[in-house]
């Protein structure tokens, strides 16, 4: 028979952050059956389907809604060691797959056994308790998806753009010393800030995320740019000119590249990996 449920209410899940802002999570409902063990009743889920709407329904957050898909039912095998020892044996191993295939020839065999101490030592440890009983399970799993444009305009953009005002006050000129030496600082310190505001509505994490890698690139660009500075303000003699002009180059370049491709370029290496 076919049932069909309407489900409503607060549900919890564990996000996974590590590809923040890039990130999508998923939400899953599983059902198993509270009192017919799995000899009983078999699950399964069938495709599932959601009536279009509006746009905004399918949004939680900055997360957009897709389309729900089942996943493979399964059996719920009992936790119990006393169960797996009877069913090991010298010649075969107390695996997984051993004890599921096992379990399945009794229940299709329930009744042939003629060991009935045995047969009732089974039944005892094998549908003792709902929470140790087989059962069938299934699974209906919602994806999430972030809406990345939103998450790189509020975390992304203003970070590369204070980087390229760095890069662009590198061409102040040699007389405003003082000025050109000024500004990195401030960068840096505005990086920083930037950083933490960007874990504002995030959990307490215990690993760097994507956007973590992007803020030490803009650091060390930032770093970079700041040793241009101070190398351009000191009097050197004119055989170190072409010194000068080379970190001139590659601390803008390098800057340059890393506000405009950086966080790219993480993504897709954290997709290769």
């Amino acid at each position: 028979f076919v049932s069909e449920y309407r489900f409503a209410g607060n549900f919890n899940i564990v996000p996974d952050f590590r590809s923040y802002p890039f990130d999508s999570q998923a939400f899953g409902i599983q059902l198993s059956h509270k009192i017919l063990p799995s000899y009983m009743l078999r699950l399964e889920m069938l495709e599932p389907t959601i009536k279009l709407g509006k746009p905004e329904n399918f949004m939680i957050g900055a997360y957009k809604i897709g389309m729900p898909f089942r996943e493979p039912s399964y059996l719920s095998l009992p936790e119990n060691q006393q169960l797996q020892t009877f069913l090991a044996s010298k010649d075969t191993k107390s695996s997984f797959q051993g004890i599921y295939n096992q379990l399945l020839s009794i229940e299709n065999n329930f009744q042939t056994t003629n060991n009935p101490q045995q047969l009732s030592a089974v039944k005892k440890w094998y549908f003792s308790l709902d929470d140790f009983g087989p059962h069938s399970r299934t699974k209906i799993t919602l994806p999430l998806t972030r809406q990345v444009a939103s998450t790189w305009l509020k975390s992304v953009f203003p970070a590369s753009l204070i980087l390229l005002v760095l890069v662009a006050g590198s061409y102040i000129p040699e007389k405003l010393v003082e000025v050109r030496l000024a500004l990195p600082p401030t960068i840096l310190l505005a990086l920083v800030f930037m950083q933490q505001s960007s874990h504002a509505g995030l959990p307490e994490i215990p690993f760097p995320i994507l956007l973590d890698y992007f803020y030490m690139l803009l650091f060390i660009a930032a770093v970079f740019l700041l040793i241009e500075s101070i190398i351009v303000s000191v009097e050197l003699k004119p055989e170190f000119s072409n010194i000068i002009i080379l970190v001139q180059r590659l601390a803008r370049y390098f800057g340059i590249f890393v506000s405009s491709l950086g966080m790219f370029l993480i993504w897709l290496v954290s997709n290769l990996v």
